[in-house]
């Protein structure tokens, strides 16, 4: 069943959710490429998944939100066939938008957006010609009202929005060979909260583990899917979302009010 897949690129996979997707595709047989900004923590990472998985495991040490890295990963990488792509790679600040850090937003921004768009866009050509996936790593902020993280959001908004466009393109390739699937995940159990608030909340310590999203999103990806939003919770909000957006920002501000 995967044998087809030979090489995965994982952004963001020193921690939380790209170590997820990094292990399981590694325990699938897949050689990866990890990428991050910790070198430490990639090689601690490379080193057990060849000692675990048998698997050949390379590190690229990049800050996404610097262009010039991201030229760096593709360029380092480009003459190999990457099979799968995961950009993953990201972050979040919760604070009202008047008083947000302008320098930290342009920075989630370049991050956020320009990183995925590039790496996209980038290596769409060679996987198009051949089977293969990428799973861009979006949020239910981006389908949701997001005060007090609205350029988040905003973000997030913008990969759905260009895998939403993408993926009408892909349909109507005769050629295309290539899967692309948005994957919005809620709260998860990783160290995203702390950045985004510099401390710990009960919310996200209360979310799902970041393996057991990645199975899900996983066996989405398999099943054809154009978009994973996994755990129950999330599909209501979405639900209740599409009956009354207003109902739906003003309970989330509430929410996030308590936590900033």
């Amino acid at each position: 069943m995967n044998q087809k897949y030979k090489l995965a690129l994982v952004t963001g996979a020193s921690s939380g959710i790209g170590k997820s997707f990094a292990i399981k595709f590694a325990s699938l047989g897949v050689d990866v490429i990890l990428v991050a900004r910790s070198e430490a923590k990639l090689k601690t990472l490379a080193k057990e998944l060849v000692h675990d998985y048998n698997v050949k495991a390379k590190v690229i040490v990049a800050d996404l939100s610097n262009e010039a890295d991201v030229m760096k990963v593709y360029n380092k990488t480009k003459k190999e066939k990457v099979d799968l792509l995961v950009n993953n790679a990201g972050f979040g600040k919760w604070k009202p938008f008047e008083t947000s850090d302008i320098k930290t937003n342009v920075n989630m921004i370049d991050l956020n957006i320009k990183a995925v768009y590039l790496l996209t866009r980038l290596y769409m050509p060679s996987m198009i010609k051949r089977h293969s996936g990428i799973i861009n790593v979006a949020s239910i902020a981006g389908i949701l009202p997001a005060p007090l993280y609205a350029t988040y959001g905003a973000t997030k908004s913008f990969v759905r929005q260009m895998d939403e466009g993408i993926n009408f393109e892909l349909k109507n390739n005769k050629k295309n060979k290539l899967r692309l699937m948005t994957l919005s995940p809620g709260a998860v159990k990783t160290n995203f909260a702390t950045i985004a608030t510099n401390a710990h909340t009960k919310q996200f310590n209360q979310g799902m583990r970041s393996e057991e999203l990645v199975e899900i999103a996983w066996n989405d990806f398999l099943k054809g899917k154009t978009e994973s939003v996994p755990g129950r919770e999330n599909k209501f909000f979405i639900f209740m979302n599409k009956i009354s957006r207003n109902l739906v920002g003003n309970t989330i501000y509430s929410m996030f009010k308590k936590i900033i």
